[in-house]
């Protein structure tokens, strides 16, 4: 975090770079997140408890959970696959979420250098005098965009597996993890 230049200098006109940066970040998470609640479909109605005619209520049930939820979810999921390596996600996909979180909740704004700076009041306030920021230039964007792309590529392939796996008979269980 930084302290923050005075608010004289900031400029909260965004160029439009700046904003699709910001779309793109949301819009990779949803997708990700959108990928993890039907991939939760698949299995939880396939052997899940719900009944048949319970599956829509189970679905809205399911979509309407808060993305943490899911992930914790789709966790589980893949641990009990045996053989499955998938210690290296998880706190990619935090990162991720966190940053996620910080560019859809966060106030963009730009110093007097055209530098982009995030702050974001609920998680960044350390002082009751000052305002606090984080500079996020670009190719911070695009370090993160390129991991939440790898993890959206992750969770469709492990999707189309699930799906293979389940439209073969098979448990999530029984699911061979690639090598």
């Amino acid at each position: 975090m930084a302290l923050l230049p005075p608010p004289k200098s900031w400029s909260f006109d965004l160029p439009p770079r700046l904003k699709l940066r910001i779309a793109e970040t949301i819009t990779v998470y949803s997708s990700i997140v959108s990928c993890i609640t039907e991939t939760r479909w698949l299995v939880e109605l396939k052997f899940g408890q719900a009944p048949p005619e319970e599956h829509l209520a189970r679905k809205l049930a399911i979509a309407r959970e808060y993305a943490h939820k899911q992930g914790k979810a789709i966790k589980e999921i893949v641990e009990a696959i045996p053989g499955a390596k998938s210690d290296a996600i998880w706190p990619a996909v935090k990162e991720f979420a966190d940053d996620r979180d910080m560019c859809a909740h966060g106030v963009w704004m730009l110093d007097d250098q055209h530098r982009p700076i995030v702050v974001w009041h609920s998680k960044m306030l350390e002082s009751a005098d000052e305002i606090v920021g984080k500079y996020f230039d670009y190719h911070c964007f695009d370090h993160m965009l390129e991991i939440g792309r790898h993890l959206l590529k992750t969770f469709g392939e492990f999707k189309l597996l699930m799906e293979k796996a389940l439209a073969d008979g098979k448990q999530p269980a029984e699911v061979v993890a690639p090598d």
